[in-house]
This record gives C-alpha cells, structure tokens and sequence, in this order.
C-alpha cells in the first residue's frame, strides 16, 4: 500500500509558537514506526533527526527508533491506517498521546498543541543535566546538539569526555572554559570530564574546568595504571581552576553494579565535595550515603544526570537525554556559571519528572534558617506531568509532613510548622509512577524528585547524630580495607597515602560520634 504525504505541526498552547519535540508513532498492531528511507542520503525529512544521526557522537548508540520533530513541523510519508501519536518536551510540558487516521483521499495535516505543566523558569528556575557524555570536535557539533537540547527542553549540558580501559579518551571535548562553552537561546552545552576508577574510588562528575585534568581516569580495570592520585587530589585540582566536582551514581555504582566500597565517605568527609548525584538511572540512588552524610553535617547539595547514553529511557523510541536533571534556583541569569554557582550554594533539586518548590520560614533550598521557639514555617508543592502518589517533608532523616494523593492528581501541596530539637535540616521529596500505556513506553516510569536541604539552627551546636557518624566510620574502615587488598598500587607510600586519608575521615565521624553523645 503506498505512503501518503502527512504533515505534523507542534506548537504551544499558550502562543502558539513552534515547538520541538521528541515523537514516537506507534501503528495499530503496537509497532513502531520508523522512515523507510532514513539510510537513503538526499531522502531524508526535512526537520528530522533520527537515532542514526547521533551515533557518530558517543561509544554507546542510542534507539534507532528515536525521532525528533524540529522546529514544529516535519512532513512524513505514512501508509494508511490509524496512528498514536506520542510527544514529549522535557518535564515542564505536558506530554501528548493523542490518535490520528491517516486517510488515503483526504490531505493528511495534523497539528497538536502542548500545554505546560509550570515554567520553571518564570520563577527563577534554570535546569540541566550535569551527566551527559557525547564528541564535541568543534562549535558546529555543539549547533547539532542543541536541536536536541531544544526537543527536551533542556537549558544546561555539561559533556563529559571519559577514559574506560583505552589509551585515548572517549568523547572528547573540543575546548575547555569559556572558549568551550556553546551559547543557545536557553542555556550553554560545556565541557567536563568523568574521573573514573572501577576499582576502589568510583566515579566522580566535574564541571565548570578551564582545561582537562589528567589522567581521567585511574585503576587496573578502566585506567590501566595505578590508584593515584587519589581523588582527594583530583578534586582539589577541580577546585584550584574554579570547577565542581561530586559524586556520580550516588557514590554506589559506575561498575554496572551497585558497591559500597567506592570512596565518597572518604573524600566527604575531607570536605572536597560539593554535590552528589541522588536521583540518575531513572531512579533514586542516593540512599544508602546521602542522609547519613547530612546527619554528620556535611553539606551536600543534591543534583541529577542521566548519564546520557547510558541513561534508562522508557523506550528504544525515547531520546533519553536528561531523562534525570537538576534545577537550580539562578533568579533572572541564565549563564553556565551562574548555574553553577546555584549549585555550590545548594539551590537545587534533583528530579526525573516531577517539578518542586520547598520555603523553610519563606527561604528556600540551601539557606540558613534560626529556628524560633515555635519551629520554621514550612511549605512544599509538586507537580508532574503523570499523577503523584505522595509529597514528603523530611527532617534529619525523618518524615514529619506529607500529603498522599487521592483522585489521581498531579498536583500535590502541603504546609505546617516543624519544630527540631536541635540543629537539623529539612527537605521535600515526592514519586509518583505512570504506566507504560499513559506514556507509549515499555516500562514504568518511575517519577522522583528531592530538594537539596534548607538548614535549620536551633540551638547553634551543629548537626551530629552519633549513630549514623559511627555508621561512616565504620564504612571508611570497610573501604580502607579494600584499598589496601584490592587496589593496585605501584609504591607503598602510595598505599599509605591513602590510609591516611581514611584515617582522617574516620577520626572526623568519631569526634561527631563523640560530640553528639555528649551533647545528648
């Protein structure tokens, strides 16, 4: 049966300006549909770009079911028959699942409109993902990406080169600063790098540098040298140029599978941190240090990343590119490093959907607040573009306020007064999940976001609780161990490099352990 021309236009609801998007045809037997002559050169769509299309930029290939409508229209020829049509643009749109009849007389012209869920950036909002690995070579592959930044709705990329048991480096990044830092309408694509090491320290994300630090990555598996420098040095290399650095993968993983052995207590409690991804994968990986680093009073904004190519979209047909990203509280700039600097200061949350608001006494996320005798003024709202089961207020650990959702909402709202009995922090955190036919996926969507902390001053002896800093404690002598049989050193004095580094964090949790039980 022949195809039939049909022209697709997407524009927004409020103005009906054109939008880019991320689209997905299923056909009524359930398959998906894919241009016939997408590998014929001189035949392709005008403004689509296909899952072949990236493949030259990352070791990892995406779907080759993964479309992307540009510009708001793209004229497909289509056979007959009755379509679903799926849409997404980022978390701040509501996504479209609408169905079309493609018919063989009539002209086959079908418009849609998006409608927002909440623009995040009116209210000062700006967000990105700070995990994402693909070549840049020069600005005009940079002019590629940001047509895919634009179907996500995606304002910040930091793009990571990374080195993974080979003598040359896997997307690598053209320029490094200001001269590596791409400029698009809503945002900046910049360089960075994962340092890995497969076996003993983990994976750390860096952003913001001026130039590569080498090696990128160390270890016998990935690095194919020695466990040095340590990655106490590394970050503070990161920080002499004026750069970020955290933990990936919520300090767990970077080997395809979860471990506890990986460095993060160590390196957080020499203070070289200054985020940790919580939610990536699709999934909230920052339980198992999180929480109790904060109950040892380490500060520890939140971020997320996708991890792009390697992120968990919902289907082959999914883009999958800040599938997990952070929003970050910039006011009226929208610069790299104001973005940045948002993230230092803790005005973050982290999210794979949802959108969050959090005011402790009317401040938000990363302020200092001075409790007064009736407690702190507290305030939280979500939205999500598919229905919320629960929102959370969280107090050192603890939950102290929430709201369940009754009726399917996708709004969920809560306020109260919280009183701590000593010095403390609070958070909001909601999930939700939508089923694959609301989506056109083949999983669950698995909706999560977090707030970084607002801290909360009581009585001005500062945040310990002794049974998590002996928990730490204990980790960082589980890891030292491990160091000492596991890693690959080349001198003793490397070895004892590291032992007393462990040394000194486990001697930091313990004077918590021991402050805090006097204090009680």
């Amino acid at each position: 049966m022949p195809a039939l021309p049909c022209t697709f236009r997407f524009m927004s609801s409020l103005d009906g300006e054109p939008l880019s998007v991320n689209l997905h045809l299923k056909r009524a037997d359930g398959s998906c549909w894919t241009p016939p002559a997408s590998r014929v050169p001189g035949r392709r769509p005008k403004n689509l770009v296909l899952g072949p299309d990236l493949w030259a930029y990352c070791t990892m290939r995406p779907g080759a079911e993964v479309l992307y409508a540009l510009h708001g229209e793209v004229r497909l020829e289509l056979e007959p028959g009755t379509y679903e049509v799926f849409a997404q643009r980022g978390f701040e749109w509501e996504p479209l699942r609408a169905s079309i009849r493609v018919a063989r007389q009539a002209p086959n012209h079908f418009a849609f409109r998006l409608a927002p869920v909440r623009r995040a950036r009116a209210e000062g909002w700006v967000n990105g993902d700070i995990h994402l690995h693909f070549t840049r070579a020069s600005h005009a592959d940079s002019a590629f990406w940001r047509e895919i930044f634009d179907a996500h709705d995606l304002a910040m990329g930091n793009v990571m080169t990374y080195n993974h048991g080979a003598h040359h480096h896997d997307t690598p990044q053209f320029a490094y600063g200001q001269r590596g830092e791409h400029r698009h309408a809503h945002g900046v694509i910049a360089s960075g790098e994962e340092i890995r090491d497969n076996n003993v320290f983990g994976h750390v994300t860096v952003a913001g540098l001026k130039r590569l630090i080498e090696p990128v990555s160390v270890g016998k598996l990935i690095g194919l040298r020695h466990n040095f420098p340590y990655f106490a040095d590394f970050c503070d290399r990161v920080h002499r140029q004026g750069g970020l650095v955290g933990y990936a993968h919520g300090g767990t993983g970077g080997t395809g599978n979860w471990v506890l052995w990986h460095s993060l207590p160590v390196e957080a409690a020499l203070g070289k941190l200054d985020f940790l991804e919580i939610i990536q994968f699709n999934s909230y990986v920052g339980y198992p240090y999180w929480y109790a680093l904060l109950n040892c009073g380490i500060t520890m904004p939140c971020v997320a990343g996708s991890d792009w190519p390697w992120s968990k979209p919902l289907a082959s047909w999914f883009g999958g590119l800040g599938t997990d990203r952070t929003y970050v509280q910039t006011g009226s700039r929208t610069d790299y490093r104001a973005w940045l600097g948002g993230i230092k200061a803790g005005r973050t949350y982290a999210s794979n959907g949802p959108l969050l608001t959090f005011h402790v006494d009317g401040q938000g996320p990363g302020a200092r607040v001075v409790s007064k005798r009736r407690g702190v003024e507290v305030r939280a709202a979500a939205w999500a573009p598919h229905p919320l089961e629960r929102l959370d207020v969280v107090a050192n650990g603890q939950v102290v306020l929430y709201a369940e959702n009754r009726g399917g909402r996708k709004t969920l709202e809560l306020e109260g007064r919280v009183r701590l009995k000593q010095d403390g922090w609070l958070a909001a955190r909601c999930h939700g999940s939508a089923a694959p036919r609301r989506t056109g996926g083949a999983r669950v969507w698995d909706l999560y976001a977090h707030s970084s902390p607002t801290y909360v001053r009581v009585d001005g002896k500062g945040i310990g609780d002794p049974a998590e800093a002996l928990r730490m404690a204990d980790s960082v002598r589980f890891i030292r161990e491990y160091a000492r049989h596991a890693g690959w050193w080349k001198t003793p004095k490397q070895l004892e490099g590291y032992m007393k580094l462990c040394a000194k964090a486990i001697r930091f949790y313990e004077r918590i352990a021991l402050a805090a039980g006097q204090a009680r």
